[in-house]
């Protein structure tokens, strides 16, 4: 979370005495002008600074400087409002250098440049502003002006922080919760959170609430997470008001109301947060909290997609694909399902690999694209994308028929359990005359509830020499989930059920055997290792002279 102050104020350095006076009546004038200032008389309170800036008192010129930024009593004008800052930052006031290095930082009256930002940041925070402290640190840790420097901005938040100010605290509690800069430590993270949202700080109170929510440092603790997500939602924290309507949304510390979930999604998608304007979009698709309206979904998905959000841009496609809520455009909705497989969402690649390999829609056939998108979904674990790049290598669909690039695909949704990719992958092997490689995936896949995988393992048998339903029942019983999907208790059952067979095997078939078992539990670990293995037995001790002919 990067969190700045970015208002401007003319603060209590109207009412506090100056640091040195050049004479007695220069006292008087300035008290005046602060009178004028705090009964909103600013036009007379623009007369004195005016008078005393331009005799060259610090104070009275980042007054004048102040005033030009908000328009109190002149015209707004934000280049004046810069000089006058400059004229009292030269000689050495502390907030008009900060004013300056912010005004440098946003381009606000001058050129934007951020190596002169972080110049008058760097003298108000030696000299001890919390403010200009802050937003050091910010800048070192983004590298903005200065090289980037995370221990650097730790230093500087700690410094600030210790002042008390809530955006310090908050950006310190952040270095802690990911352990940028200093070691990780939810729980100081949390603890600096509290401490700044304590003071009322509205991102604070955020901070804290999806701390406590996510169950960083304290332990996780929805309902108490509510209530400082509520104070921050009711100060206008759009992301908080989002994470409010997700919690009522769910019932998460709070009690479940679909209607209150959808108040809260509101307030934070009309602040332009994409997140939210994508909740609001499929409350409104799912008549959630509110009566169904598909074309108000359409908008509210577009208005997010528009910012960049993948998942926004999937649904705003979906919605064009099939004309719901929105007029059919199958080619636009084509360009939205690039642009949120782009983001990273995969069901629009896996659409994407569909319409390409299919043309339908009037889509343009591509093998080539549609290998392309249904890798991208099969890559991030998609059954059904993997499954379809088996059946496009197996029989050739736009591209050279490639039988061992089919059996990857399939051997890959296989080991999720996909019962179809099982089957077509025992057909494969049934090909190449791997019986017990084809018996094996064919069980699997009956068991799966396959019914082509039922018969052509009937056919298989009937084919088959006598016993070698046993075997092929002692394959398939072998068969484990991945071990990186296992709990430890299964992960230790099944290393000893890998180490049994694997001493268990004498021969030449039973080292062949236990391969086919245990292929498909972690095939880069195990395969290798036992095929070698296998190799060396039967190439060392083959079986006429173990049975000593």
């Amino acid at each position: 979370m990067r969190t700045f102050v970015t208002l401007l104020a003319l603060t209590v350095v109207l009412a506090m005495p100056f640091a040195a006076r050049a004479e007695g009546s220069a006292n008087i004038l300035f008290d005046e002008g602060v009178a004028a200032y705090q009964k909103n008389d600013y036009g007379t309170a623009v007369r004195i600074f005016t008078q005393l800036a331009e005799q060259g008192n610090a104070v009275a010129r980042n007054n004048l400087g102040v005033m030009y930024d908000k328009g109190q009593g002149v015209a707004q004008d934000a280049a004046i409002a810069a000089q006058w800052y400059r004229k009292s930052a030269e000689q050495g006031y502390v907030p008009a250098q900060t004013a300056l290095a912010k005004a440098y930082y946003y381009g606000k009256g001058v050129a934007r440049d951020l190596a002169v930002a972080a110049q008058w940041f760097a003298r108000a925070a030696t000299q001890g502003n919390p403010e200009a402290q802050n937003f050091l640190g910010a800048m070192y840790e983004f590298g903005e002006g200065v090289a980037r420097s995370e221990t650097e901005a730790v230093n500087w938040y700690r410094k600030s922080a210790a002042q008390g100010n809530p955006f310090a605290q908050t950006n310190l509690g952040n270095a802690y919760l990911n352990g940028r800069g200093i070691a990780k430590n939810e729980a100081e993270a949390v603890n600096w959170y509290r401490i700044a949202a304590e003071q009322g700080n509205a991102w604070s109170q955020y901070a804290l609430g999806r701390a406590l929510y996510d169950g960083r440092g304290d332990g996780k603790n929805p309902a108490v997470a509510a209530g400082w997500i509520t104070k921050a939602a009711r100060q206008g924290v759009a992301e908080a008001q989002n994470l409010l309507g997700v919690m009522y949304g769910k019932g998460m510390g709070v009690a479940r109301d679909e209607a209150e979930a959808v108040k809260w999604y509101a307030k934070a998608a009309a602040q332009g947060l994409a997140s939210a304007q994508l909740s609001l979009g499929e409350a409104y698709e799912n008549g959630r909290g509110v009566p169904m309206d598909e074309a108000e979904a359409a908008i509210w998905y577009r208005k997010a997609a528009e910012q960049g959000d993948a998942r926004a841009a999937y649904r705003l496609a979906t919605c064009l694909d099939s004309g719901t809520g929105i007029p059919q455009n199958v080619a636009e909705a084509v360009e939205w399902y690039k642009k949120a497989a782009a983001g990273g969402d995969r069901d629009a690649a896996l659409r994407l690999g569909y319409l390409f390999s299919t043309g339908i829609g009037g889509v343009t056939q591509d093998a080539a694209e549609a290998i392309k998108y249904y890798t991208l979904a099969a890559d991030s674990g998609n059954v059904v994308a993997m499954f379809n790049l088996g059946i496009i290598y197996q029989f050739g669909q736009g591209v050279a028929k490639d039988p061992e690039s089919a059996k990857k695909w399939f051997h890959r949704a296989a080991l999720r359990g996909d019962a179809a990719a099982q089957n077509s992958l025992g057909a494969l092997y049934w090909y190449d005359r791997s019986y017990e490689r084809a018996a094996k995936w064919f069980l699997l896949a009956q068991r799966g509830g396959d019914e082509r995988a039922k018969a052509n393992y009937a056919n298989l048998l009937a084919a088959s020499k006598p016993g070698f339903d046993a075997v092929a029942l002692r394959l398939a019983d072998a068969f484990r989930a991945q071990p990186g999907d296992m709990t430890p208790g299964e992960l230790k059952g099944w290393l000893e059920g890998y180490r049994s067979a694997f001493r268990n095997a004498k021969t030449a078939d039973d080292y062949r055997n236990f391969v086919i078992a245990y292929e498909d539990d972690d095939p880069e670990r195990l395969v290798p290792q036992a095929q070698q293995l296998a190799d060396r037995m039967a190439q060392d001790r083959p079986e006429g002279k173990r049975r000593g002919k």
